[in-house]
């Protein structure tokens, strides 16, 4: 997984998310691009992103689509000038294990095709015997 270049490990999307094997998602952003991120993602995956909005002009709430199958939510803000939620973590569900994703790139195709962020990433196999 990754490609070595310049001393350092270069991520694409496909790469962390395993696109063919991903069951489910929980997915956080600042940038959301949906019609980017779907077409990244099995069309069989369940999706939940928690995206910033803007609280002025958009609703907090749970937005469902696709039959059910993606949701997007609205956090509510804590009560200041300029309210945003700027974190980005993936809960990434396989057959056999949960990948937890840590990353600096919001789920834009700029973000992780043309400018560089960092990325940390960690597989929790599952307990078999529970």
């Amino acid at each position: 997984m990754g490609e070595k270049k310049d001393g350092n490990t270069w991520y694409t999307f496909q790469d962390v998310v395993q696109p063919a094997t991903l069951r489910k998602a929980l997915m956080t952003t600042f940038v959301l691009d949906m019609q980017w991120l779907r077409a990244n993602l099995g069309q069989d995956t369940k999706l939940v992103v928690v995206e910033s909005y803007n609280p002025t002009k958009e609703p907090q709430g749970i937005f469902q689509s696709e039959g059910g199958r993606v949701t997007v939510v609205h956090p509510e803000f804590a009560k200041q000038r300029y309210p945003i939620m700027h974190s980005k973590v993936m809960l990434l569900f396989y057959d056999s294990y949960v990948r937890f994703v840590a990353s600096s790139a919001n789920l834009i195709e700029i973000d992780w095709t043309i400018l560089g962020n960092i990325v940390f990433i960690q597989d929790v196999p599952f307990d078999a015997g529970k």
